[in-house]
C-alpha cells in the first residue's frame, strides 16, 4: 500500500503543477516544467513553489477612456487621444 501511494504522489503532483504552469507559461514550457519537477520529486516541486512568483503572466493595466473608448495606462491621468480626464 505504501509503495502505490508513493508512486502515485510524484504523479499527483506533476498534474497539480502542470494545471498552475499552464495559467503562467505556454503549454510546452508547461509540459517540461511538469515532467522535469516529476523526475526530480520530491525537490522539484519545492523549487517550483519557491519560483512560481517568476513565472507571473505580466499584465498591463489600462483604463478606457469614456469619451472616446481608447486604451491608457493607469499612470496616465489625461486620455492621449481627446484629453478627457481619466478616472478609475
Amino acid at each position: 500500500m505504501t509503495q502505490l501511494i508513493l508512486s502515485i504522489l510524484p504523479i499527483a503532483t506533476s498534474i497539480l503543477i502542470l494545471i498552475d504552469a499552464k495559467k503562467r507559461l505556454s503549454i510546452n514550457k508547461s509540459i517540461i516544467i511538469s515532467i522535469v519537477t516529476t523526475f526530480f520529486f520530491p525537490i522539484g516541486p519545492i523549487l517550483y513553489i519557491i519560483f512560481r512568483k517568476r513565472f507571473a503572466p505580466k499584465t498591463k493595466q489600462t483604463v478606457i477612456c469614456p469619451k472616446c473608448g481608447t486604451l491608457s495606462s493607469l499612470n496616465n491621468k489625461q486620455c492621449k487621444k481627446c484629453n478627457n480626464v481619466l478616472t478609475i
